[in-house]
């Protein structure tokens, strides 16, 4: 299935788009946005694109906790990230670390596997960057000749949207948000994420002893009944 088009939209056909709560439907908004205002030179536009691009960063993060914490995740738990942008990016420099050994990790189990499906191993940092390279651009800006009625500001603010928008877009494309769950792992396989984790074994060395234990792990799915 083809990705949604993004450019040539009007402004009427972005304003009234039905919104989603998803990562990629925010990137598409926050894309189409600096479309408009590099078509027309739009500051409004481009202040839109990157409002809506900082909120699918920030959705991001949150996909990844509830991912990540899975049924374990309570109401307060989501009040104190809902609340608090300070708090979600907090938590991401924390743990984005494992986070993306995870996703690695499952990528490994998921091509040993024989599935097409793919897990994004996103880049925290750069997009921990990136959310605070848009704070900018959603506060005061100062006099208008020094930021947004200046050609320099303009241009930049183009492209610093759209090299995280796109970062954004492609990733999506290519695989979804996902990490595998600890207590879901069969033990042998989460030793073997352990090690990983800990830099004791290499991504090699967990492809092949997957392989090799894969006939063990399908034959207990199917005394359980999961296959």
């Amino acid at each position: 299935m083809a990705a949604p088009r993004f450019k040539n939209r009007t402004a009427e056909e972005i304003a009234n788009s039905e919104r989603r709560f998803t990562t990629a439907w925010t990137a598409r908004q926050a894309l189409s946005w600096l479309d408009l205002g590099e078509r027309t030179d739009s500051v409004s536009a481009l202040l839109y694109a990157a409002l809506e691009l900082r909120n699918a960063i920030e959705l991001l993060w949150y996909e990844h906790i509830v991912v990540a914490t899975g049924e374990k995740m309570t109401r307060r738990d989501y009040e104190r990230y809902k609340g608090s942008s300070t708090k979600i990016a907090k938590h991401m420099k924390r743990e984005g670390r494992v986070y993306e050994k995870l996703a690695e990790f499952s990528n490994i189990v998921l091509k040993t596997t024989c599935t097409n499906i793919q897990v994004v191993r996103w880049d925290i940092d750069r997009l921990l960057k990136a959310h605070g390279q848009l704070a900018k651009y959603l506060h005061f800006h100062g006099m208008p000749e020094e930021t947004w009625a200046s050609s320099e500001w303009r241009t930049r603010c183009k492209s610093e949207v759209r090299d995280i928008g796109l970062y954004l877009w492609e990733s999506l494309k290519r695989g979804s948000t996902g990490l595998m769950k600890e207590e879901q792992m069969e033990p042998e396989v989460r030793q073997m994420w352990e090690q990983f984790r800990e830099g004791r074994l290499s991504a090699d060395d967990c492809e092949g002893r997957l392989r090799i234990a894969g006939p063990v792990f399908r034959k207990r799915r199917m005394l359980r009944g999961e296959m």
